[in-house]
């Protein structure tokens, strides 16, 4: 090996051997000790190779009652901003592929990526490069024991603390059994049952709409998002209201997208469901061709991967084009979005 000042190979003396051309033996019993594997300076381009490690130093790092965060491995990532690699790279390195590089791993393009600055995050090693994190021995040291920690109540699941309450309250264990005498789940009553507020607000819906399923269905998955950091209790969410919006949905005055941003803005403003719909609806009809152009203008890359195959990025563009046009119906963006990306 000849070396520059710097300590880089400028130059290699060696014997080729044709015969192992594939990984063959040469015929004549040669015995060949190891193969180079090289990346052509002149021709190559760079990279940046993230090489991750084990992310602790021991294999429980929970165990003895110490900080976990103490085990935490802090060279467990080493960045490589300069590596080089086949110049191929440049033209198949789309985001989310994947590739070995010799003797070093499996390796996926970074979504960080980008056209002359490729970003490699290594997946899986090749090898081992250190030992293993230790299990921990047969006979281990004395755990620390946290002595305010021994002395707290164990701790209890949602599910109980709302059982122990039905106890205690018996309207609660009344709208729970009539849930599940109006067909809910045991599940499900036990979640329109959790507290007073959630149990009045399900009570009055059922009471005005005598729809139960549609009603928990709102006040288990769709409520909570909308409530946010709020407490039904306090978020002055009118039960008249929420029991309007109901029935609106289950006589399909208003799609289901639509009642999710209708429910946002009850609790927001205070208004009804009937008023906060209309204006909904009378939003710009829903320009989906201009809200659509815009996120493809402001990510052209991955307009670029949907159209060469990658059609797992729909959910993105349908998902940046809802966020501009709230109460779009989501089937329609998804068929806008096809047809403007093909």
């Amino acid at each position: 090996l000849e070396r520059d000042a710097a300590g880089h190979v400028t130059k290699l003396r060696a014997s080729v051997i044709p015969d192992t051309l594939n990984g063959k033996n040469p015929a004549d019993g040669t015995k060949v000790f190891g193969v180079i594997h090289w990346v052509d300076a002149a021709t190559s381009i760079t990279a940046e190779v993230r090489l991750y490690g084990r992310l602790f130093g021991t294999a429980h790092p929970e165990e003895g009652g110490g900080d976990f965060i103490e085990q935490l491995d802090t060279t467990s990532l080493e960045i490589i901003r300069d590596a080089r690699v086949e110049a191929s790279l440049a033209i198949t390195g789309s985001v989310g592929n994947r590739y070995q590089l010799e003797r070093v791993g499996y390796f996926i393009v970074d979504q960080d990526s980008k056209p002359g600055a490729m970003v490699l995050n290594r997946i899986i090693t090749l090898r081992d490069e250190k030992p293993a994190a230790k299990e921990v021995a047969a006979a281990p040291a004395e755990k620390k024991v946290n002595a305010k920690a021994a002395t707290r109540p164990k701790s209890k699941s949602p599910a109980e603390y709302r059982t122990e309450a039905r106890v205690r309250d018996a309207d609660l264990a009344k709208t729970y059994a009539d849930a599940q005498a109006l067909g809910l789940t045991a599940d499900q009553a036990d979640l329109v049952a959790a507290d007073r507020a959630t149990a009045d607000l399900f009570n009055h819906t059922v009471a005005a709409t005598t729809s139960a399923e549609l009603a928990a269905k709102w006040i288990i998955n769709e409520l909570p998002r909308a409530l946010g950091a709020k407490e039904l209790a306090d978020s002055g969410l009118d039960p008249k209201a929420f029991a309007e919006l109901i029935t609106m949905l289950r006589d399909s005055t208003i799609s289901a997208t639509v009642g999710k941003t209708v429910l946002a803005q009850m609790i927001a403003t205070g208004r009804t469901a009937h008023e906060l719909a209309a204006n909904v609806a009378a939003t710009p009809a829903q320009d989906l061709g201009t809200a659509i152009d815009a996120v493809i203008a402001a990510n052209p890359d991955k307009a670029a991967q949907y159209k060469s195959g990658k059609t797992g990025l729909l959910g993105f563009f349908v998902g940046q084009v809802m966020k501009n046009a709230p109460g779009a119906d989501a089937s329609a963006v998804n068929q806008a979005v096809r047809d403007r990306l093909s």
